[in-house]
């Protein structure tokens, strides 16, 4: 396992709240760092890749640094703070033009000079002429270059970029970005289960902060990975609980943030605690991840602390599933990121989601299953009239997604579309990959209303074996003429 090479790393660094968030999502062209009027929001470094005038660098945002803080992370942070120091190639520090100078800033000022890298100090929050005056002390103090900005507002971001682009090496001859074939995984699970340890033990480095409390976790972390010469795009996510106190604000910043991470994502690793098995919250937390199209896997971390051991991990893996109720059919694996045990086995599982959810199934194969499945247990009756399933077409993959036509639409009933899903999933081995199934009527010759209304000009551009489009014709005339009779 190894972390692949990048471009040349711009580190953003400073004290809580000085703007860096906002200025490392103003460079990167997206929100994907958390942004709000408190301190302490960025924990993690958080790394992204970002072009300016044809120039492509890696930026990497870094928690706020101020040792008088009393927090417990506080360690950690300027431990993380070092770290991306340490393998920048420039660093942007930051000081809010509001505030002036504080005895945090020095701190971070010295560390900076210690560290031998080239630094760009940049006056943050300028945006009046009333802030110059304190620009023009600082220059007093060796602090050059120095560029004012106003990240909120776009002010000035050209010159410090082009001060980081100045101290920059040269570019390589050949930057690595993230491949188009590599698998995005997210591992996503309840606060204090061991995330970020599993992260950066599949990275074999100290890519993310790892602490013992809940919460530590903010923004997404993306890691490259390459494992036996495949790439995998692993994001580490904040901890997903519900809140009764909206004084957890960041938190819940860093949920919404894990959200978005899943949704970018092909697989779920769904981390629990062995000592707490399948609980609620575990539930939840994967059926979010399959509800937003991810293949899920449950993993139960922390499996060294388990003693003893069960008789039979058969029947504790069939216990496990009785509690998971609906998403049964995502595989289990036990491990543990601290020791590493069976971590290595992640990866194969990881492809074997992913080979599953990325299946193409032929019309013709299809069709026989559904026939199968039909046969062995037809829809209920809509009244007294059969409620009948004509013809299937797969309309995409990763996660399999398929189009049902039916005389009657309406009445093939969730728990229908479960059977059908289950018997899918077992004839084409969608292994943990939610099936998403909708089912559509077609009246002669022309799209239902139904179909119409539910997706537009994309409707139903399938197009029909003649005998089918014969069977529905004649199904429609024979309840035209039950409606006359009756």
């Amino acid at each position: 396992m190894n972390a692949r090479g990048s471009p040349p790393l711009v580190a953003l660094v400073g004290r809580p709240n000085v703007g860096k968030s906002t200025l490392f999502n103003r460079l990167v062209g997206r929100r994907k760092a958390a942004v709000a009027p408190m301190p302490g929001l960025t924990r993690d470094r958080n790394y992204d890749q970002a072009e300016w005038l044809g120039r492509r660098f890696r930026i990497v945002d870094t928690g706020g640094l101020d040792r008088a803080a009393s927090e417990h992370w506080i360690p950690l942070l300027e431990k993380q703070t070092l770290l991306a120091i340490g393998e920048a190639d420039v660093v942007l520090c930051l000081l809010d033009a509001r505030q002036g100078i504080t005895a945090a800033d020095q701190e971070v000022v010295d560390m900076l000079r210690r560290s031998g890298k080239p630094v760009v100090y940049v006056a943050n929050k300028v945006d009046t002429s009333a802030q110059t005056d304190w620009i023009s002390e600082l220059s007093h103090l060796g602090l050059d270059p120095l560029v004012p900005i106003s990240a909120e507002h776009g002010i000035g971001i050209e010159d410090a970029v082009e001060a980081a682009l100045a101290l920059l090496p040269s570019e390589p001859d050949a930057t690595v970005e993230v491949p188009p074939d590599a698998i995005r995984v997210a591992i996503v699970g309840r606060p204090n289960v061991g995330k970020s340890s599993l992260l950066n033990r599949l990275a074999g480095l100290e890519r993310a902060l790892v602490d013992s409390r809940p919460g530590t976790t903010i923004d997404p972390v993306d890691t490259l990975i390459e494992f036996e010469g495949r790439p995998y795009l692993f994001v580490d996510t904040a901890g997903i609980r519900r809140h009764k106190s909206s004084a957890l604000a960041a938190e819940s910043i860093g949920v919404t943030l894990a959200f978005r991470a899943i949704e970018r994502c092909q697989v779920a690793l769904v981390l629990l605690d062995a000592a707490d098995g399948v609980t609620a919250g575990d539930v939840r937390v994967a059926g979010m991840a399959e509800e937003r199209g991810s293949a899920v896997a449950l993993v139960i971390n922390k499996w060294d602390l388990v003693d003893p051991k069960p008789e039979s991990p058969e029947a504790w893996q069939r216990a496990m599933r009785r509690r998971l109720g609906l998403l049964e059919h995502a595989p289990i694996v036990t491990l543990s990121a601290k020791t590493g045990q069976r971590v290595h086995r992640l990866f194969a599982l990881v492809d074997r989601l992913h080979a599953g959810a990325s299946r193409s199934v032929s019309t013709s194969e299809l069709n026989r299953v559904l026939r199968e499945a039909v046969d062995r247990n037809p829809p209920p009756l809509e009244g007294r009239r059969p409620v009948r399933i004509y013809y299937g077409v797969q309309r995409g993959t990763l996660p399999p997604r398929f189009l049902l036509f039916s005389n009657r639409p309406q009445s093939i009933l969730v728990n229908y579309k479960r059977y059908l899903v289950k018997r899918l999933r077992e004839a084409f081995g969608f292994e943990g990959s939610p099936v998403w199934i909708e089912v559509r009527g077609r009246t002669r010759g022309r799209r239902s209303e139904a179909a119409e209304e539910s997706v537009g000009a994309d409707a139903t551009d399938v197009a029909l074996p003649e005998e089918v489009v014969l069977e529905m014709e004649h199904d429609s005339d024979a309840d035209d003429l039950a409606e006359t009779q009756g």
